[in-house]
């Protein structure tokens, strides 16, 4: 056996064992989450991530993303989510901003189930969320309801 086959083995090794406690350290924190429907997802390159740390990221750097008009990174980073991530008013609302720009039948379908949770919202929020509703029922979209 050479040192090249050596080395070869033993980064091998650390790359795995390096995945599994991700993967370990990930279940832990998934068990304490609010959002017990959040997934792990991890990619072919034994990168991880999970639905919780792809919503923190949308809601903490959506306004930004949306403000420098870099609207298709965040739609990216959300589908690097799972379909079933478990959402709150605020991502939905970028979510469905972001959408705004180019598909206004996905931006509809966030932007209302953000107003269902619509008391989760501070008031200029929850005025923004009216907002593109308007303007969204403006392109055709399904008649808008407020409460």
């Amino acid at each position: 056996m050479t040192n090249d086959a050596t080395e070869d083995i033993y980064k091998g090794t650390l790359q795995k064992g390096l995945f599994h406690r991700k993967v370990n350290e990930r279940l832990i924190q998934q068990s304490a989450s609010i959002h017990s429907a959040d997934k792990i997802l991890m990619d072919s390159n034994l990168n991880i991530s999970d639905d919780t740390e792809i919503r923190n990221l949308i809601e903490t750097f959506g306004f930004i993303l949306i403000n420098e008009g870099r609207w298709k990174d965040l739609i990216a980073l959300h589908k690097k989510g799972s379909q079933t991530i478990a959402s709150t008013a605020k991502y939905n609302l970028l979510v469905g901003i972001a959408y705004y720009i180019g598909n206004h039948v996905d931006a509809f379908s966030f932007l209302k189930a953000s107003q269902t949770l619509k008391v989760e919202l501070p008031a200029n929020f929850a005025h923004h969320l009216d907002y593109f509703l308007i303007s969204v029922k403006g392109f055709g979209c399904e008649e808008i309801r407020f409460q």
